[in-house]
């Protein structure tokens, strides 16, 4: 005698057998992704804020960094380090974030990051022009540091947002 076995057809959708697989693809280590991504932008946005700090801080002219450069980084780095820590606090205490929201936060993310290192890259090159040579070549170094990193800031916030998006889409996250 042939045994059958209930298999879910095309037509039929939330059967047993889907959210059994779902469950299991989510309950591997797939699930700790969103939580490193974190990491690694919160890790990212302290190094910025780090190197961006004496540029900004100890000249007395300003002729590194504008103003205006200056108060989109500080609000931009700080805003999304409160927002990293906030959504590792809350992954502690069980907590979870719609794949929705989530992706908007990085999305809103890499656009800031994005800003933030083109006006930073911009300040260090423009410099020269600010009738003020020969800068203290240490803190040009921390200005083109902190662009470059808010780069890299920016690329990993896209990378998070398209796994976000992909999972989401998929179903796999909440």
């Amino acid at each position: 005698e042939i045994s059958h076995l209930k298999m879910a057809n095309s037509g039929e959708t939330g059967t047993g057998v889907d959210s059994a697989y779902k469950n299991n693809y989510v309950s591997g280590a797939n699930k700790y992704w969103p939580t490193l991504f974190k990491l690694v932008e919160l890790a990212l946005a302290i190094v910025c804020i780090g190197l961006l700090d004496d540029p900004a801080n100890n000249t007395h002219y300003r002729t590194f960094v504008t103003q205006r450069t200056i108060a989109l980084c500080y609000a931009t780095f700080g805003a999304y380090i409160i927002i990293s820590g906030a959504y590792l606090l809350g992954k502690v205490f069980q907590d979870t974030m719609t794949w929705k929201t989530a992706a908007l936060l990085n999305f809103i993310g890499a656009v800031l990051f994005v800003a933030c290192g083109a006006a930073l890259l911009r300040d260090w090159s423009e410099t020269k022009h600010r009738n003020y040579w020969h800068p203290n070549t240490q803190r040009m170094d921390l200005l083109c540091a902190a662009g470059a990193v808010a780069i890299v800031a920016a690329v990993v916030f896209l990378v998070d947002l398209l796994a976000t998006l992909r999972q989401g889409v998929r179903g796999y996250l909440e």
